[in-house]
């Protein structure tokens, strides 16, 4: 598995992430229009895989346009059940980006099966008390 501090998109290809959890974090910045500090809303991803490699990684989301694109999967954490591919393109703020999403093919589970096992000695006693014979009953069940 890869280690990595933060992922970084590289401009113009297209990588394929896979993510786990998420949360919204409060950040500073200095404004550039107003030079001013503020503080904006950022989403962070943790991510497990990226373009097929284990990774353990954070995604951070600055942009709102591209943020929005993951909104209605955050109730539920229904993002888990997708790869999503995203291709930026240009640079600062005038950078667009391209998402796409396909769900993750789960292999068919095997039912659960319950197995039940039981074992008996019957024993076939006299009217007196004395043991005739003694016989071994066992026997299983698979549903």
């Amino acid at each position: 598995m890869v280690l990595q501090n933060f992922l970084v998109l590289p401009d113009g290809e297209p990588t394929v992430i896979h993510m786990v959890d998420h949360e919204i974090q409060p950040r500073g910045i200095l404004d550039s229009l107003t030079k001013k500090p503020k503080t904006i809303n950022v989403l962070v991803f943790t991510v497990d895989e990226v373009n097929g490699v284990a990774m353990s990684t954070t995604w951070s989301i600055t942009a709102e346009r591209l943020a929005s694109n993951f909104k209605a999967f955050l109730d539920g954490k229904t993002y888990v059940d997708r790869l999503w591919t995203v291709t930026p393109r240009g640079t600062s703020f005038m950078r667009e980006f391209e998402v796409t999403s396909t769900p993750i093919a789960r292999s068919a589970v095997a039912p659960m099966v319950n197995v039940s096992v039981y074992c008996d000695v019957a024993l076939i006693v006299a009217g007196d008390g004395v043991t005739l014979a003694a016989e071994t009953v066992a026997a299983a069940s698979i549903v």
